[in-house]
């Protein structure tokens, strides 16, 4: 391999990817980080390692990964390794694929222990996208048999990493080195954000579902929103192209963001109904007045019969046993009615219909 020619191709690449217990940064651990290390357009460095979670591995995450729980026992915690990690990582591109997914993991990592982690960051899907806008799928199996890319190792962190960096390869040599530096300059381009807020933001917001809240001047509660991709819904607000006249008040008048991170869609619903209701936020009228929302839940003991009732009535122990989120009664009735039809299931068993 030649070093790159283009000046607008950077110099120093780290293909990374990383195995986890599961998709939530918050809650879950990594399992396994790979690292493909290129510098002028060589690589120079392959390096690997089981990380021991400090918790179980789910089993149909061992079934997807081949990484077991005995596999990793032994191996080291990620504050043991943290310090030869962020080396691996200085100063380089983080190319990885999904990549904010990786880089997320990586950050909560660096954060539990009280360290910061920043880096420039590439996600191949949105390059393969630029590169190929005619093509509908860019997840990983995709490109790669798109580009003729062959993996011994798929779902294995180094396996994976060793392919973003030989689909580099590929992509400096067809669609070209000019034509992948200016889809690279657009993958790049920062997030625009009001001026009122710090340039980090975009870098800071978490990946994973939660509660965001906007402030104006003083310190006055704008807005409280949810999404189950926090960085994803907040840089939205700030996108041009996507508001409304609405919108557009609102970006001009916020001064700061926080969030709360939750371990799912329910519960960030329900926080941000809690939070609205108490809070009282200015742009919020809509929520505020609305009924909430409403979810499927089983008789306890269990009889087969489900009750519809307000999600919020529900204890956060409870969660786990509700089904659904729904706008009305009649929605969450009219929902069950089509999975009773589907299944074949008895409507008076389920509560759809009087009588024993």
């Amino acid at each position: 391999m030649g070093a790159a020619e283009d000046p607008s191709l950077p110099r120093e690449l780290a293909f990374v990817d990383l195995e986890t217990t599961g998709g939530n940064a918050a809650y879950h651990r990594i399992t396994e980080v790979g690292v493909v290390r290129m510098s002028e357009g060589r690589i120079v460095e392959e390096w690997s390692t089981l990380v021991n979670p400090e918790c179980r591995i789910p089993a149909q995450i061992q079934a997807f990964t081949g990484i077991s729980d005995a596999m990793v026992a032994d191996a080291p915690r990620f504050a043991e390794i943290a310090s030869t990690v962020a080396a691996k990582l200085d100063g380089a591109l983080f190319v990885a694929h999904n990549a904010r997914f990786d880089y997320s993991f990586l950050r909560a990592e660096f954060r539990r222990l009280e360290a910061d982690f920043a880096a420039k960051v590439l996600c191949t899907v949105k390059l393969s996208r630029r590169l190929r806008p005619e093509e509908r799928r860019h997840n990983l199996d995709a490109v790669m048999q798109r580009h003729g890319v062959v993996c011994g190792a798929r779902h294995r962190a180094l396996g994976d990493a060793r392919v973003l960096a030989d689909l580099w390869e590929v992509w400096r040599r067809d669609p070209g080195e000019r034509r992948l530096g200016e889809a690279l300059a657009a993958v790049l381009a920062s997030p625009a954000l009001p001026a009122g807020l710090p340039a980090e933001l975009a870098d800071e917001l978490p990946e994973g579902p939660g509660v965001y809240r906007f402030y104006g001047e003083d310190g006055a509660l704008l807005y409280v929103g949810k999404s189950v991709t926090l960085r994803a819904r907040v840089l939205a607000h700030f996108a041009a192209e996507h508001r409304d006249s609405r919108e557009q008040r609102l970006a001009r008048q916020v001064r700061r963001v926080d969030w709360l991170e939750t371990a799912g869609e329910i519960g960030a619903l329900l926080t941000e109904a809690a939070l609205v209701k108490s809070q009282k936020p200015l742009h919020n009228q809509r929520l505020r007045k609305a009924e909430g929302y409403f979810t499927m839940v089983f008789d306890d003991p269990p009889s087969g019969r489900l009750r519809i009732e307000p999600i919020e009535d529900q204890p956060r122990s409870s969660l786990a046993n509700c089904f659904g989120l729904f706008r009305s009664p009649r929605d969450a009735s009219k929902a069950l009615a089509e999975i009773a039809r589907e299944r074949q299931l008895c409507l008076k068993t389920l509560g759809l219909e009087d009588g024993p």
